[in-house]
């Protein structure tokens, strides 16, 4: 046995090195496979996440006879989610391609960079392109969620009057704005985002992070976008002083209209100055420029948005805030009374009599027996002592109609007796017993607003289980009530309970028509991933 003294680098050097060809062959078919993979990965847990409640909630709203609400927003969606994407991966794909083959060639090929980028060129490629799918996709998803906001800016309709400041149609306001504003805060993402990956594209060409007079030039061109974004920004800026908080009342205030709305103005135009040095800076380099117009920029905000407007309110209109803010009040009062109708109102006199005589109240008997007495907190209280009859019913609250009673239109007072599963033993907390078995209330109380019995309980017209009194009810049961936040199974195997009847349980089956059929094995399966529950792809 012989041991050799030589050092780890100079063994390694024994070692034949692995071509750049030979590296690249290996490594771009493995990338792609790893990708694939991911993707496929991620494609089966979005469709085992998301296509149960995409499939149930189609199911519900059908039943409903309310599919094409859902299929518009889904259509909606899809439209908002692959236009977003593509405009988003469109700019990008120009921007990198176009930093691709404007980075200039590394002319020393025998350093470690030059050998690299010559090598993994392609992956670089396929990396860069991945990584602007991906991009694209989340941003198509994050955009997705305005859908309500484009559908609404693409169904708008004037309103036929204006605000009175800037002569805007109310129309404007609901439904354009925030779409413009909308578009500002995206396109400045995506110029952001767009920035940082020509940044690192050129870096990954040149080796260095320096400012090569192309990374300049291609940098300085969006920022332009940005700039005139910010323009843009600032004149939206301006309408939404009509929702100003400044002020006395809500609305454009004296100090918005003559401090606020100027800045705005004035930074709109320093933002587009910015813009057209950004411009020449293209052609011939003017930062020092820029750096002094970027200073301005700061301090003008600094000084116009943040201290004059405070100023001008402390000093020019708390002294004689009346007489600055009475065109501005009267103009919150004008546009409170067109917004609620109350300019449409016409005045009459009409001649009160304070003091009825007793054939007044004779000649108005119905008005006065149906003045309501009862306090419907004690009564909901009352409802639930006397009139649960089981401790699993419960009265959760008292409403008002009007009923035929004795043929006189009577003013009552009303509440469905509803299931209350978690009033159950807890023994009683059974997946049939909660899903299965008690799947619905039973019946209601109706007493008149007025009355009482000698004991001061209501007169019920309607009570006890199964019902009975005066009013007619012909299906008591209760499957869709204020209370119903649980999923139930009805025509099943397992008989429901319906009402109790002395010692005993009265059962029957769901005659109504109601609810989602579940019938097939699709239909189980995507009901048990939507609610995670096996019990219903397994029972019967």
């Amino acid at each position: 046995m012989t041991f050799s003294n030589r050092s780890r680098r100079q063994r390694d050097a024994d070692i034949p090195p692995r071509s750049w060809d030979e590296i690249r062959r290996f490594n771009l078919p493995n990338l792609r496979r790893l990708v694939l993979t991911i993707f496929t990965l991620l494609v089966l847990w979005l469709f085992f996440l998301i296509a149960p409640r995409l499939y149930t909630n189609y199911r519900w709203f059908e039943e409903l006879g309310l599919s094409s609400v859902l299929t518009t927003e889904w259509s909606t969606r899809l439209a908002v989610f692959f236009i977003a994407g593509a405009v988003f991966f469109v700019f990008y794909l120009i921007n990198i391609t176009l930093a691709r083959r404007l980075t200039p060639r590394v002319t020393d090929e025998s350093s470690r960079w030059s050998q690299f980028v010559a090598f993994a060129g392609r992956s670089v490629n396929f990396l860069l392109i991945l990584i602007g799918l991906l991009l694209a996709i989340l941003v198509g998803l994050v955009t997705q969620f305005e859908w309500l906001t484009f559908l609404r800016f693409l169904h708008a309709v004037p309103f036929n009057f204006g605000d009175p400041i800037f002569h805007q149609d109310v129309s404007f306001y609901i439904f354009t704005l925030p779409v413009y504003e909308f578009l500002v805060g995206w396109l400045g993402g995506l110029l952001v985002l767009t920035m940082v990956a020509v940044r690192v594209t050129y870096a990954l060409g040149l080796g260095h992070l320096r400012w090569t007079p192309t990374v300049n030039s291609h940098l300085s061109a969006l920022g332009v976008g940005l700039l005139l974004l910010s323009a843009w920004n600032y004149q939206l800026q301006v309408f939404n002083l009509v929702y100003s908080s400044r002020g006395v009342v809500a609305g454009a205030s004296y100090t918005d209209v003559h401090a606020q709305w100027p800045a705005y103005n004035i930074l709109t135009l320093i933002a587009l100055v910015l813009a057209g040095l950004l411009l020449v800076n293209l052609f011939v380099r003017a930062l020092k420029a820029i750096g002094l117009v970027v200073v301005l920029w700061v301090v003008t905000w600094l000084l116009l948005v943040e201290v004059y407007p405070g100023l001008v309110q402390s000093f020019e209109v708390k002294p004689n805030e009346f007489a600055k803010e009475q065109p501005y009040i009267l103009n919150n009062i004008q546009m409170t009374r067109q917004a609620f109708g109350l300019d449409q109102i016409q005045e009459s006199a009409f001649a009160a009599n304070d003091a009825p005589t007793s054939a007044d109240l004779q000649a108005d008997r119905e008005t006065l027996n149906n003045i309501r007495l009862w306090d419907y907190r004690p009564l909901q209280q009352t409802y639930n002592q006397i009139q649960t009859i089981r401790t699993y019913y419960e009265f959760l609250d008292v409403d008002i109609d009007r009923y035929t009673l004795n043929g006189q239109s009577r003013q009552v007072m009303l509440s469905a007796r509803e299931l209350a599963p978690s009033k159950l033993s807890d023994k009683a907390q059974t997946w049939v017993n909660l899903h299965l078995l008690y799947t619905h209330g039973y019946g209601a109380v109706v007493n008149p607003v007025n009355t009482s019995t000698s004991d001061g309980l209501p007169s019920f017209v309607v009570k006890d289980i199964p019902p009975i009194g005066t009013v007619p009810m012909t299906r008591p049961e209760i499957y869709f009530g204020q209370r119903t936040t649980n999923y139930v199974f009805v025509k099943t195997k397992e008989k429901e309970f319906d009402y109790p009847k002395g010692d005993e349980n009265v059962f029957a089956d769901y005659t109504g028509t109601g609810g989602v059929s579940i019938g097939s094995y699709f239909d189980r399966l995507m009901f048990s991933l939507r609610f995670a529950d096996q019990n219903i792809l397994l029972t019967d």
